[in-house]
Formats: structure tokens, C-alpha cells, sequence
């Protein structure tokens, strides 16, 4: 009945349906999207639901409140921010110096310290959510943080300090578009630094930064927020066909023809056990590769005033109720 471009919508009953009648009279949409105003708003009982974006540095203080369940969890998707690597320049080429930058960043450190234990630590492209938990390759686990391991395979891949102690001088680019991205940067070129390698942060707005990182392949490493679910079908995120210049292709130009072969086997395979086979493979050549180093496997998070919904069965919410089920709500 109204759209406030900006502001809100609201959806009332129609009382001359067919069918059943929704149990709500009314529901408003309210458009927040400053995150610290949307944690404001349910803290302040202004909003009784949000969705999948609160801050994980809320989650926990928001959980404390009584009437309110604030909580982590997995989602179709499966965000996996990571550091993709432009695998056409020098040194990154090397995928030894790709595995070696991986190794040399503490994982652990982002989960506590940016999203306050909402998510876990990257082992691979599939993140272990109870979506992709039938595809999650759990053998499949790129090189652990090993900073001594990371110092060697440099040194190895010919990449010696110089009188600064500097063995290389790379660039990462990120969009501002996600509040924590500039956190993981910071923690990154710290992390990098201890391996001699000078990380020079460039912050650019989310247009800006698909325009370098996409439009023109203009970077050296970025932060990209990939998704890795539902299916092995998001597995051509890194298949040479999809290296081209359009938002979330296979930016880092990675090109193998393994990779590439059994993809193309996988997609037309309609048995899951050998659809499995493939896609096991598929990300076991991810690791052995690393075309991104996969940082952390995020979770979202939502907020409910669970004193104001009745007849909502248990963890639900993970599973989108609200969107799907809106016409079943009841309020207590």
C-alpha cells in the first residue's frame, strides 16, 4: 500500500483473497543501511527482525537483552571473503608464491578480531554450512599459516629482502562496500609484513572497485567476497571460460586445464556420487593452486524478537522463514 524509495514498504492484508488469510494485519519493511542504526533501531524494540546483516560485533551484546535471540549462522550462499591473486603478473604467476602469501596469513586472527568468532577459518572454496555439507570437501585444505614455511617458500621462489628487509611490495585493493574489508587489509598487510612482504592498502568505493578489479583486471591482490554455495555449480567461478571482464567473473585470471576438464564433466554428470568425484577434485585443485587464498568461511547473523513471533519452529530463521512463510507469522 506504500513504497518510500529509501525508507520503507508496507504490505497489508487482503482481506478478499481466495485463500487463507495471512495472520497479519500489517508488515512494514524498514530500510536501514547503516549497520550501527539497524543494531539501534532492534535494540530500541523499533524493529522486531533483521535479517542475516547484523554486525558481528553486536551479536553478542543485542543476544543479551531479554526477549531478544541474536545468533550466527550458515547460509545458501556461504560468503568466503578471500584474496584473489592476479595470476598474470609477476611474482603471482608462481603458485608458489600465491601458496606462500596463504600460508603467511593468520586466519584465525580475522575470525576473533573482525567478525568475533561469526565465521571460521578458510580451508578451501566450499564452506561447511548445513546447505553444502554434502559437497564440502573436508580433504581438501590449502596450505595452513606458517609463517617460517611462508619466509622459506620466498626465499625458494627467489623473492630475497633487500636492504629494508622488503622481499616484494604488492598493492591490495578492496571495496568499501563491506565495513569489514579495510579490518582484514589492516590484518593482512600486518601479517605479511613479519614475511617481508610491503602491502600498500588502496580503499575504493564498491563502483570503484568493480570497475579495477573487474572491468580492467587493474590490481595485484583484492579482497573478493565470493560465494561458494548452494552447489558445485558455483565451482566455475574459476574456470578459464569465465575469465572475463563482467562483475564476480574469474577475475584473477586463473586457467588450468584440469580444472577446466572436469568441470565441464561435472556440470553434465547427473549421478551424485560421480557429481561428487568431481567436485571433490575440483576443489582439492583449488588448494593445490591458490588462485585465492581463502580466509575465512563467514557466517551470517540475525536478530529476532522471539517474544513477538509465535508458532516459528526452531532455527528456522536460517532457512529465510520470514521471506518464504510471511503469510504464516503469528505475533504472541
Amino acid at each position: 500500500v506504500e513504497w518510500v524509495r529509501g525508507s520503507h514498504v508496507v504490505l497489508e492484508r487482503n482481506d478478499d483473497y481466495h485463500g487463507t488469510r495471512p495472520a497479519l494485519d500489517r508488515v512494514v519493511f524498514r530500510v536501514i543501511g547503516e549497520p550501527v542504526s539497524r543494531s539501534l533501531a532492534f535494540e530500541k524494540g523499533e524493529v522486531d527482525w533483521v535479517p542475516f546483516v547484523v554486525p558481528s560485533s553486536d551479536v553478542a551484546r543485542l543476544d543479551a537483552i531479554e526477549g531478544n535471540k541474536v545468533f550466527f549462522h550458515g547460509s545458501p550462499c556461504g560468503s568466503i571473503p578471500g584474496l584473489g591473486f592476479n595470476t598474470r603478473i609477476d611474482p603471482l604467476v608462481n603458485v608458489d608464491v600465491r601458496r606462500a602469501l596463504t600460508a603467511a596469513i593468520n586466519k584465525q586472527k580475522i575470525v576473533n578480531l573482525v567478525y568475533f568468532g561469526g565465521a571460521d577459518v578458510g580451508i578451501g572454496h566450499v564452506p561447511l554450512t548445513p546447505f553444502s555439507a554434502w559437497w564440502h570437501n573436508e580433504e581438501a585444505q590449502q596450505i595452513a599459516y606458517d609463517p617460517d614455511a611462508a619466509a622459506e617458500m620466498l626465499d625458494t621462489a627467489g623473492l630475497t629482502a633487500d636492504a629494508d628487509g622488503v622481499r616484494l611490495r604488492i598493492t591490495l585493493k578492496h571495496t568499501t562496500g563491506y565495513t569489514e574489508h579495510l579490518k582484514i587489509a589492516e590484518l593482512i598487510k600486518d601479517d605479511l609484513s613479519r614475511a617481508g612482504v610491503e602491502v600498500n592498502i588502496v580503499s575504493l568505493d564498491n563502483a570503484a572497485w568493480h570497475e579495477h578489479v573487474f572491468k580492467n583486471w587493474d590490481f595485484e591482490v583484492t579482497i573478493v567476497p565470493f560465494c561458494g554455495g548452494p552447489t558445485p555449480a558455483t565451482m566455475k567461478r574459476y574456470h578459464s571460460g569465465n575469465v572475463k571482464k563482467i562483475s564476480w567473473a574469474n577475475a584473477m585470471g586463473f586457467m588450468n586445464d584440469e580444472y577446466d576438464e572436469v568441470f565441464d564433466t561435472m556440470i553434465k554428470e547427473t549421478d551424485q556420487d560421480k557429481r561428487l568425484e568431481f567436485s571433490n577434485r575440483l576443489q582439492e585443485i583449488l588448494v593445490e593452486q591458490q588462485p585465492t587464498a581463502f580466509l575465512i568461511h563467514a557466517k551470517n547473523s540475525t536478530a529476532v524478537k522471539v517474544e513477538r513471533f509465535g508458532g516459528t519452529p526452531d532455527h528456522i530463521w536460517t532457512l529465510g522463514y520470514l521471506w518464504t512463510h510471511l503469510d504464516q507469522i503469528t505475533l504472541d
